[in-house]
């Protein structure tokens, strides 16, 4: 209680003992009563203190968990642009890695055309041959120079024979080595793309999380808010209470002295004229 309070109480309990001993009663209480408020008012303010220490300690409690929640949240949104970052850039490993299949498979489809190609000559020379070798043109149907003329033919062919072997086969160690290295890439297509899914499902668990967390933040925040109010009407409560304490102790200072001017007036009774 401040001391104005106090003198403003005192100055109005010597103006009640000024008014006489009729009006007093009327203005004060006895102090028994008044103590009895008095004590009743402590045990209430020490439970109104204690529920507001508790109110305060559980607001400093929600909001270190909110603080922890926005550091979750910021981790979290921080991986998920990361991931985002991460399955883009194997989308487009993916998208090169098909570019260069597709460019395997049209050199694949030239050289077996190629192939095709030369094995439908080595074919046709070796058909050539065989019926040479088989049928030979008769002696005495055949002039000499038809006869020299099938001979050279023979001895050509037989030349390019090799010749277009040796090119079929080069033809298909090419085809060979193709179909190695397209189904190396095509393997590591089917890599990339299940990471590219897995990715994606780490965006989608990481998406939900921070959902989470956003739920988590706002039901912190609001129950944060809801405790300082209930703190503040806490300490309103104990303020009141205060006040109503020092009014108290003010009122007993009052009847206290009020009882040692009515002990001072019975110990001095006036004389009789």
């Amino acid at each position: 209680m401040t001391g104005t309070a106090k003198r403003l109480l005192l100055a109005a309990a010597w103006a009640a003992l000024a008014l006489g001993p009729a009006a007093a009663p009327a203005r004060a209480q006895p102090a028994a009563e008044i103590e009895t408020r008095r004590a009743a008012s402590e045990l209430e303010y020490e439970r109104i203190a204690k529920a507001l220490t508790l109110s305060e300690e559980r607001a400093a409690g929600i909001a270190a968990e909110i603080a922890a929640i926005r550091k979750d949240h910021a981790a979290v949104s921080a991986a998920l642009v990361q991931a985002a970052k991460t399955e883009r850039k194997l989308s487009q490993e993916v998208a090169d890695i098909a570019a260069r299949l597709a460019e395997l498979h049209i050199q694949e489809d030239g050289l077996r055309a190629s192939l095709a190609e030369r094995r439908g000559v080595l074919a046709e020379v070796l058909g050539a041959l065989q019926r040479m070798g088989l049928n030979p043109p008769p002696a005495i149907l055949v002039r000499p120079e038809d006869a020299l003329s099938s001979v050279r033919s023979s001895i050509l062919l037989a030349a390019v024979v090799p010749e277009l072997r040796g090119e079929t086969e080069i033809l298909v160690g090419d085809l060979r080595e193709l179909w190695r290295i397209a189904a190396t890439i095509e393997s590591e297509r089917t890599r990339l793309l299940a990471t590219v899914e897995s990715q994606a499902e780490e965006q989608r668990r990481l998406s939900l999380l921070l959902d989470e967390k956003l739920r988590l933040q706002e039901k912190s925040e609001a129950m944060l808010a809801e405790e300082k109010a209930r703190a503040a009407e806490l300490a309103a409560q104990a303020s009141s209470l205060r006040e109503l304490i020092d009014a108290l102790e003010g009122e007993a200072e009052m009847a206290a002295l009020k009882a040692e001017e009515e002990a001072a007036s019975g110990a001095n009774p006036p004389a009789s004229g």
